[in-house]
Protein backbone atom coordinates (compact mmCIF):
# COMPACT_ATOMS: atom_id res chain seq x y z
CA UNK A 1 0.00 0.00 0.00
CA UNK A 2 1.46 3.37 -1.00
CA UNK A 3 0.27 5.06 2.20
CA UNK A 4 2.66 2.81 4.16
CA UNK A 5 5.56 4.65 2.54
CA UNK A 6 4.62 7.71 4.57
CA UNK A 7 4.43 5.97 7.95
CA UNK A 8 7.22 6.43 10.49
CA UNK A 9 6.79 3.98 13.39
CA UNK A 10 10.51 3.97 14.14
CA UNK A 11 10.87 7.73 14.54
CA UNK A 12 7.64 7.95 16.54
CA UNK A 13 8.84 5.18 18.85
CA UNK A 14 12.09 7.10 19.34
CA UNK A 15 10.19 10.30 20.14
CA UNK A 16 8.05 8.50 22.75
CA UNK A 17 11.20 6.97 24.22
CA UNK A 18 12.48 10.43 25.17
CA UNK A 19 9.36 10.99 27.29
CA UNK A 20 9.82 7.61 29.00
CA UNK A 21 13.41 8.51 29.80
CA UNK A 22 12.40 11.99 31.05
CA UNK A 23 9.76 10.40 33.29
CA UNK A 24 12.42 8.05 34.67
CA UNK A 25 14.53 11.04 35.73
CA UNK A 26 11.58 13.02 37.09
CA UNK A 27 10.61 10.07 39.29
CA UNK A 28 14.02 9.87 40.97
CA UNK A 29 15.44 13.40 40.97
CA UNK A 30 15.59 15.43 44.21
CA UNK A 31 13.74 18.69 44.82
CA UNK A 32 15.04 21.63 42.82
CA UNK A 33 15.98 19.60 39.75
CA UNK A 34 14.63 20.34 36.28
CA UNK A 35 14.34 17.92 33.36
CA UNK A 36 14.53 19.09 29.77
CA UNK A 37 13.23 17.38 26.64
CA UNK A 38 14.89 18.55 23.42
CA UNK A 39 16.61 21.40 25.26
CA UNK A 40 20.38 20.98 25.67
CA UNK A 41 20.03 17.37 24.51
CA UNK A 42 17.42 14.67 23.93
CA UNK A 43 16.98 14.62 27.70
CA UNK A 44 18.78 16.91 30.13
CA UNK A 45 18.86 16.63 33.92
CA UNK A 46 19.96 19.79 35.72
CA UNK A 47 20.37 20.31 39.44
CA UNK A 48 19.91 23.53 41.41
CA UNK A 49 23.61 24.34 41.08
CA UNK A 50 23.61 24.11 37.29
CA UNK A 51 25.38 20.76 36.93
CA UNK A 52 23.97 18.80 34.01
CA UNK A 53 23.49 15.28 32.77
CA UNK A 54 23.19 15.24 28.98
CA UNK A 55 21.50 12.18 27.50
CA UNK A 56 21.45 11.10 23.87
CA UNK A 57 18.70 8.51 23.25
CA UNK A 58 18.82 6.08 20.34
CA UNK A 59 15.77 3.83 20.10
CA UNK A 60 15.29 1.25 17.37
CA UNK A 61 12.49 -1.17 16.49
CA UNK A 62 14.75 -3.09 14.06
CA UNK A 63 15.99 -6.45 15.31
CA UNK A 64 19.45 -6.09 13.74
CA UNK A 65 20.02 -2.44 14.68
CA UNK A 66 23.28 -1.47 16.41
CA UNK A 67 22.91 2.03 17.85
CA UNK A 68 26.22 3.70 18.71
CA UNK A 69 28.09 1.23 16.50
CA UNK A 70 31.76 1.97 15.82
CA UNK A 71 31.11 3.54 12.40
CA UNK A 72 27.54 4.64 12.98
CA UNK A 73 26.29 8.20 12.66
CA UNK A 74 24.74 7.75 16.12
CA UNK A 75 28.14 7.48 17.78
CA UNK A 76 30.03 10.10 15.82
CA UNK A 77 27.27 12.69 15.81
CA UNK A 78 26.81 12.28 19.56
CA UNK A 79 30.51 12.74 20.29
CA UNK A 80 30.77 15.66 17.85
CA UNK A 81 27.81 17.43 19.45
CA UNK A 82 29.23 17.13 22.95
CA UNK A 83 32.76 18.14 21.91
CA UNK A 84 31.37 21.18 20.10
CA UNK A 85 29.57 22.20 23.30
CA UNK A 86 32.71 21.70 25.38
CA UNK A 87 34.87 23.67 22.92
CA UNK A 88 32.35 26.51 22.90
CA UNK A 89 32.28 26.46 26.73
CA UNK A 90 28.51 25.98 26.68
CA UNK A 91 29.08 23.25 29.26
CA UNK A 92 31.97 22.33 31.55
CA UNK A 93 33.20 18.75 31.70
CA UNK A 94 33.77 19.07 35.44
CA UNK A 95 30.08 19.72 36.12
CA UNK A 96 28.61 17.47 33.42
CA UNK A 97 27.82 13.82 32.77
CA UNK A 98 27.19 12.34 29.36
CA UNK A 99 24.94 9.35 28.70
CA UNK A 100 24.53 7.35 25.49
CA UNK A 101 21.26 5.46 25.97
CA UNK A 102 19.67 2.80 23.76
CA UNK A 103 16.97 0.17 24.03
CA UNK A 104 19.28 -2.36 22.36
CA UNK A 105 21.95 -4.47 24.00
CA UNK A 106 25.44 -3.63 22.79
CA UNK A 107 28.33 -6.03 23.01
CA UNK A 108 32.02 -5.20 22.70
CA UNK A 109 32.21 -1.82 20.96
CA UNK A 110 33.97 1.52 21.29
CA UNK A 111 30.97 3.04 23.08
CA UNK A 112 31.20 0.30 25.70
CA UNK A 113 34.95 0.87 26.13
CA UNK A 114 34.39 4.61 26.48
CA UNK A 115 31.85 3.89 29.20
CA UNK A 116 34.33 1.71 31.10
CA UNK A 117 37.36 3.99 30.65
CA UNK A 118 38.78 5.22 33.94
CA UNK A 119 42.53 5.64 33.60
CA UNK A 120 44.58 7.77 31.21
CA UNK A 121 45.64 4.55 29.52
CA UNK A 122 42.00 3.51 29.01
CA UNK A 123 41.19 6.90 27.49
CA UNK A 124 44.17 6.71 25.12
CA UNK A 125 43.05 3.24 24.03
CA UNK A 126 39.58 4.58 23.25
CA UNK A 127 41.01 7.40 21.14
CA UNK A 128 43.21 4.95 19.24
CA UNK A 129 40.17 2.77 18.52
CA UNK A 130 38.20 5.79 17.35
CA UNK A 131 41.04 6.62 14.97
CA UNK A 132 41.05 3.05 13.64
CA UNK A 133 37.28 3.12 13.13
CA UNK A 134 37.61 6.45 11.33
CA UNK A 135 39.79 5.09 8.52
CA UNK A 136 38.02 5.45 5.16
CA UNK A 137 34.74 6.42 6.83
CA UNK A 138 31.32 6.30 5.11
CA UNK A 139 30.35 9.61 3.50
CA UNK A 140 27.64 10.29 6.07
CA UNK A 141 30.15 10.55 8.93
CA UNK A 142 33.21 12.13 7.26
CA UNK A 143 32.57 15.61 8.66
CA UNK A 144 31.67 14.21 12.08
CA UNK A 145 34.82 12.10 12.24
CA UNK A 146 36.96 15.12 11.42
CA UNK A 147 35.23 17.12 14.14
CA UNK A 148 35.62 14.47 16.85
CA UNK A 149 39.29 13.79 16.08
CA UNK A 150 40.35 17.40 15.57
CA UNK A 151 43.69 17.83 17.28
CA UNK A 152 42.72 21.15 18.85
CA UNK A 153 39.82 19.39 20.62
CA UNK A 154 41.87 16.48 21.91
CA UNK A 155 41.85 17.57 25.56
CA UNK A 156 38.07 17.94 25.53
CA UNK A 157 37.75 14.54 23.85
CA UNK A 158 39.72 13.06 26.74
CA UNK A 159 37.51 14.84 29.28
CA UNK A 160 34.40 13.65 27.44
CA UNK A 161 35.50 10.01 27.45
CA UNK A 162 36.22 10.23 31.18
CA UNK A 163 32.67 11.50 31.90
CA UNK A 164 30.73 9.43 29.35
CA UNK A 165 28.63 6.33 30.05
CA UNK A 166 26.72 3.85 27.93
CA UNK A 167 23.31 2.60 29.10
CA UNK A 168 21.75 -0.24 27.10
CA UNK A 169 19.03 -2.85 27.57
CA UNK A 170 21.25 -4.85 29.92
CA UNK A 171 20.84 -1.88 32.30
CA UNK A 172 17.02 -2.03 32.02
CA UNK A 173 17.07 1.10 29.87
CA UNK A 174 13.75 0.60 28.08
CA UNK A 175 10.42 -1.24 27.88
CA UNK A 176 8.82 -2.96 30.84
CA UNK A 177 12.08 -2.97 32.80
CA UNK A 178 12.40 0.82 32.58
CA UNK A 179 8.72 1.17 33.46
CA UNK A 180 9.15 -0.96 36.59
CA UNK A 181 12.16 1.06 37.71
CA UNK A 182 10.28 4.32 37.18
CA UNK A 183 7.30 3.07 39.21
CA UNK A 184 9.62 1.99 42.03
CA UNK A 185 11.11 5.48 42.20
CA UNK A 186 7.61 6.95 42.61
CA UNK A 187 7.41 5.31 46.06
CA UNK A 188 3.66 4.93 45.86
CA UNK A 189 1.61 4.15 49.00
CA UNK A 190 0.87 0.48 49.47
CA UNK A 191 -2.88 0.95 49.06
CA UNK A 192 -2.54 2.23 45.48
CA UNK A 193 -0.08 -0.38 44.19
CA UNK A 194 -2.93 -1.91 42.15
CA UNK A 195 -3.13 1.40 40.25
CA UNK A 196 0.56 1.71 39.39
CA UNK A 197 0.19 1.32 35.62
CA UNK A 198 -2.69 3.78 35.33
CA UNK A 199 -0.86 6.27 37.55
CA UNK A 200 2.25 6.16 35.37
CA UNK A 201 0.17 6.41 32.20
CA UNK A 202 -1.62 9.48 33.57
CA UNK A 203 1.71 11.08 34.49
CA UNK A 204 3.08 10.40 31.00
CA UNK A 205 -0.03 12.02 29.53
CA UNK A 206 0.50 15.06 31.75
CA UNK A 207 4.15 15.22 30.66
CA UNK A 208 3.21 15.06 26.96
CA UNK A 209 0.59 17.79 27.36
CA UNK A 210 2.90 20.03 29.39
CA UNK A 211 5.77 19.74 26.92
CA UNK A 212 3.51 20.28 23.91
CA UNK A 213 1.97 23.37 25.47
CA UNK A 214 5.44 24.75 26.16
CA UNK A 215 6.60 24.14 22.60
CA UNK A 216 3.46 25.79 21.23
CA UNK A 217 4.56 28.92 23.10
CA UNK A 218 8.00 28.65 21.47
CA UNK A 219 9.62 28.00 24.84
CA UNK A 220 12.12 25.29 25.81
CA UNK A 221 10.54 22.30 27.54
CA UNK A 222 11.97 22.35 31.07
CA UNK A 223 9.90 20.43 33.62
CA UNK A 224 10.41 21.31 37.27
CA UNK A 225 10.65 18.26 39.47
CA UNK A 226 8.59 20.06 42.12
CA UNK A 227 5.72 20.54 39.64
CA UNK A 228 5.93 16.85 38.81
CA UNK A 229 5.61 15.95 42.50
CA UNK A 230 2.54 18.15 42.80
CA UNK A 231 1.01 16.36 39.83
CA UNK A 232 1.89 12.96 41.30
CA UNK A 233 0.12 13.83 44.56
CA UNK A 234 -2.95 15.02 42.63
CA UNK A 235 -3.04 11.76 40.65
CA UNK A 236 -2.79 9.70 43.84
CA UNK A 237 -5.49 11.79 45.51
CA UNK A 238 -7.87 11.08 42.64
CA UNK A 239 -7.37 7.35 43.18
CA UNK A 240 -8.77 7.76 46.69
Amino acid sequence: MTLNNHSAPGSNAGFSYQFERAMFWLAQSPAGFVIGIETDDDVTVQDAGGSKLLEQDKHSILSDSKPFGNRSKDLWNTLATWIEALDAKEIAAESSRFLMVTNKELSDCIARKISLAESEKDITTCINELQDAAKEPPKNIVTLVERVLRQSSRENLKKLIAKCELVDSSDESAGNELRKKTINYLQLPEWCKVHTDSILDELLGWLHNTVLATWQQNKPAWIQRDHFVNQLHAVIERRK
